[in-house]
């Protein structure tokens, strides 16, 4: 199967010509790929491969925002147009993310 892991990417004023990523975190897709498919392949016999990495500009999410609102119906159609459709999967990373160890 095949997943895309996305940075929500935003505008970072209201001039709307430069933008920045609501992750601040270190962001290695990799990593993230090689820990998925170890839990996956253990436990369910499903290996992944790598989609788009790219990040993904979600121009309804507001900077002085806490982040998507899943209640929001304009930031769902925003995220939802960031879809890989190559992918089995799009997750999208809107906060802090870490490489998990072990």
């Amino acid at each position: 199967m095949k997943v895309s892991l996305r940075q929500i990417q935003v505008f970072s004023d209201d001039t709307r010509k430069t933008t920045t990523m609501l992750s601040q975190g270190a962001f290695d897709p990799k990593a993230l790929l090689d820990h998925m498919n170890m839990v996956w392949a253990n436990q369910a016999n499903i290996s992944w491969a790598l989609g788009r990495t790219d990040p993904a500009l979600v121009d309804a999410i507001d900077i002085r925002s806490q982040g998507p609102n899943r209640d929001n119906d304009a930031q769902n159609k925003a995220v939802s147009a960031n879809c890989d459709q190559r992918t089995d999967l799009t997750i999208f990373f809107p906060a802090r993310c870490s490489t998990p160890t072990g």
